[in-house]
């Protein structure tokens, strides 16, 4: 699809605001490049002592094997970083073949703040997701490494934005404007993967001879430069392609005005969430988790068999609605999102 989208330098918070309500990817230029990570982390040897060679992280392999709906991005295993970061300086290229007859390891989204702090004052967190306390995630690939095609979610909570800074290395992004592709894309049926589409793993993306659906499926394609950031507004659908070894940082925050969004623009995307999460698959034992999750200590079994049989009551547990708000500390604004989705059930 035909779409300019726009080069910004640096953003002030204010200015994120305007550009964040008006649901729409654009670059940003300027703020990465203040990260002292953009310099620093050039030096393999400084990441080896920040981080300690021996240091146990937890990578993905074997993505076409392990795949599926219960996993994601393949097998998960511990590495000592040093022999992750060996490999990944072998600069190979993931490829089907590759997958299949070797280990190939891909450190994809972990919490900075949890694996890698020694690491975290070299990253200037973007005012929204600061304000949030929310810290970046790592992402080191090779190339032709794929993030399945999927939009940003967290527990409880259908839909963040979200921006994906580059220190080192190139990728290309796929972005699905949600409100252009409603039925477009097969949804896992699976708590906590509904927002992951059903795929072809050797792709990425939706098998249009299967699920003929995503044959009609409109989108844009970005190529992310180092120094570069990407805004991924909430809900939009969008695939990853790893170009060249490549280091990112990305952040997910909550925003007000794209959530009133899901009143209006970005409805029928999530019209279509509830009636996955209405049909979803889902055990008794799963259930009583997610239920014990939401504040449910004391739980008996024919309660839990209630909301079996109506998945979507889980929509107005004050948890669930509460994660919905999660825009500030304390805010007012928790109150008219509690609103929002009181409306929605």
């Amino acid at each position: 699809e035909t779409f300019k989208w726009i080069r910004v330098e640096n953003p002030s918070k204010e200015e994120m605001d305007l550009l964040v309500e008006q649901a729409q990817p654009f670059i940003i230029t300027g703020m990465v490049q203040e990260w002292p990570a953009y310099k620093l982390w050039q030096d393999p040897q400084y990441l080896i002592d920040k981080i300690g060679p021996d240091t146990k992280i937890p990578v993905r392999t074997h993505f076409l094997k392990y795949s599926s709906n219960a996993e994601w991005l393949g097998e998960e295993k511990n590495l000592p970083f040093i022999e992750f970061f060996d490999h990944w300086r072998q600069n190979k290229t993931w490829s089907v073949e590759t997958d299949a007859e070797t280990e190939f390891y891909y450190l994809a989204s972990l919490p900075m703040n949890k694996y890698f702090p020694s690491l975290a004052p070299d990253v200037i967190v973007p005012p929204h997701p600061a304000e949030q306390k929310k810290t970046g995630n790592l992402w080191i690939g090779n190339a032709g490494q794929i993030t399945p095609v999927h939009y940003d979610f967290s527990t409880g909570d259908p839909g963040m934005d979200g921006i994906h800074g580059v220190i080192a290395g190139r990728k290309i992004f796929r972005l699905f404007d949600p409100a252009k592709n409603v039925g477009c894309f097969p949804r896992k049926k699976i708590w906590g993967r509904m927002h992951q589409a059903i795929v072809d793993l050797k792709t990425g993306l939706p098998d249009a001879s299967i699920h003929p659906c995503y044959a009609n499926a409109r989108y844009v394609e970005i190529e992310l430069q180092p120094g570069e950031a990407l805004f991924i507004p909430k809900i939009w659908w969008h695939h990853v392609v790893t170009l060249e070894p490549a280091v990112a940082v990305n952040f997910w925050f909550q925003h007000l005005g794209s959530e009133k969004l899901k009143l209006g623009r970005h409805w029928p995307p999530l019209a279509e969430y509830l009636e996955t999460l209405e049909h979803m698959d889902i055990t008794h034992q799963k259930m009583k988790n997610v239920l014990q999750f939401h504040g449910f200590n004391k739980i008996t079994d024919e309660e839990v068999e209630e909301y079996l049989r109506d998945p979507l009551k889980l929509m107005i547990l004050e948890k669930f609605l509460h994660t919905f708000g999660r825009i500030s500390p304390r805010s007012t604004q928790v109150d008219d999102l509690g609103e929002i989705f009181a409306y929605f059930w």
